[in-house]
């Protein structure tokens, strides 16, 4: 289950979603998709679902 809050993989997962729209003709201006990702990703960080690589990198320390 560690893996699924890994915030790496959820970028790959959003940009595999992004190719297959593409592939289905659906067209979606590349800034907008980005700024829908970000916004995703930062609210899942923020309610604690996945963790950011920039916490993980201050426990290290």
């Amino acid at each position: 289950m560690k893996r699924f809050k890994s915030y790496t993989l959820w970028v790959a997962v959003s940009a595999f979603i992004g190719m297959f729209v593409q592939d289905l003709g659906i067209d979606i201006a590349p800034e907008r998709y980005t700024n829908y990702v970000d916004s995703i990703l930062y609210i899942l960080v923020l309610a604690g679902i996945i963790s950011s690589p920039d916490k993980e990198k201050l426990r290290k320390k």
